[in-house]
């Protein structure tokens, strides 16, 4: 086998033959490092080509499940598959637009835009490199994508060269410099803040991926027309933010706070209702709340308190209280069974087994040190929370609620 010719462009089939295939396949458990060692070809492919496939295929599993049971897919380098969105939070950002036509600047992998084709009638997938863009276009075709093109090159000056409106305009900046992550705008590439006039001139609509931990205040200072920032976690890890803009958008920016795979319920809120006011609590109630991690990074803590009802512990330990359950609370409800003293005699007398699941918050000891001072282990099924109220330093033994 030689190349595998489609329209435009060709692909190196070496790695889709059938024999490679199935050795792929069959060493996805197996120690990569001895098949190295081997220093064997299989079709006239090196082991290093094909461990490498193993490597990226084994990565795609979880995080790209359709790619992973899709035959003959093509897989570039593991930095792709590790820096790509995973389906679940694709397929979130697709749903949330819909139109003719879309454009992915900074296509990668090409998983953002494969759910994308599902919403618009036409996208285009914008990639330097030659070499990813080509199993980019070859794995569509295996996944029966028809709606799209492709363009190599500087997507930027691919853009300027376009005549006709284009609905949404999608961009993941790269956040990497000479290895180094940043987390600054203007040290992206590209560079949104510079392009902002031409982004509104090719479309109303823009829609920027960005890593969690940018600043969403420094956000809102240095983008214009910022309709909703969405805050993605899955699990209760925060996994990226979506920045939409929005031309000629004058009104207040809609924060939008998920955590996906979950049964917890979306909390939306205006970013200039942020409530200043907040009751603290007096005593530790019945229940206990803990936000979940999109919250964390909104920033929403008293409004939280305020929509809810709710009583703060203390100003930084973002926890709530109530003698009441709250009905779809956004985070974590635990039930309080007992108040402790931390006091390490006192503690260790009112413990009836050594296994709980630990949690610090606002407490001058982490849990590392929670575990080695009390010689607790990770597990179980009741928790221990150590954390403050009125400056008073307290530890919850509780279980879960909800």
């Amino acid at each position: 086998m030689g190349t595998i010719h489609y329209e435009e462009y060709l692909v190196n089939s070496q790695l889709l033959h059938p024999t490679i295939q199935r050795f792929i396949n069959e060493n996805l458990q197996n120690d990569v490092q001895k098949l190295l060692l081997s220093n064997k070809k299989i079709e006239h492919v090196s082991i290093k080509e094909i461990v490498k496939q193993i490597e990226c295929k084994k990565k795609s599993k979880k995080k790209l499940p359709t790619w992973f049971e899709t035959p003959n897919i093509l897989y570039h380098k593991k930095i792709n598959i590790e820096q790509t969105s995973s389906e679940i939070t694709a397929h979130y950002k697709a749903q949330l637009f819909s139109g003719e036509s879309m454009i992915d600047l900074t296509s990668g992998f090409g998983v953002d835009a494969y759910y994308f084709s599902k919403q618009f009638q036409h996208i285009t997938l914008c990639e330097r490199n030659n070499s990813l863009l080509e199993k980019v276009k070859h794995n569509y075709q295996q996944l029966d994508v028809s709606n799209a093109s492709f363009y190599e090159g500087n997507s930027i000056e691919y853009l300027k060269s376009i005549q006709n409106p284009i609905d949404l305009i999608y961009v993941d900046p790269a956040r990497r410099n000479e290895e180094q992550k940043v987390f600054l705008l203007e040290d992206c590439m590209p560079n949104i803040i510079e392009l902002q006039s031409l982004l509104f001139e090719k479309s109303h609509r823009i829609l920027i991926k960005l890593s969690p931990l940018f600043d969403i205040k420094e956000l809102t200072r240095k983008l214009k027309g910022i309709k909703t920032i969405y805050i993605i976690a899955i699990k209760n890890e925060v996994k990226e933010l979506l920045v939409e803009l929005e031309k000629d958008y004058k009104q207040e920016t809609t924060i939008v706070c998920e955590n996906l795979e979950t049964s917890q319920p979306t909390f939306t809120y205006s970013i200039n209702t942020l409530s200043s006011t907040i009751h603290y609590a007096s005593e530790v109630a019945s229940f206990l709340y803990e936000p979940n991690a999109a919250i964390y990074k909104s920033g929403a803590f008293n409004l939280i308190a305020t929509q809810f009802d709710l009583k703060k512990l203390a100003q930084n330990s973002h926890l709530y209280t109530s003698d009441v359950v709250v009905k779809d609370f956004p985070g974590k409800i635990y039930k309080v069974n007992t108040l402790l003293n931390p006091q390490t005699k006192t503690l260790k007398k009112a413990l009836n087994q050594t296994h709980y699941n630990i949690i610090s918050r606002n407490y001058p000891l982490k849990v590392a040190e929670i575990k080695k001072k009390y010689k607790l282990l990770e597990g179980g099924v009741d928790f221990i929370i150590f954390t403050q109220i009125k400056s008073k330093k307290i530890a919850l033994l509780c279980e879960r609620f909800s």
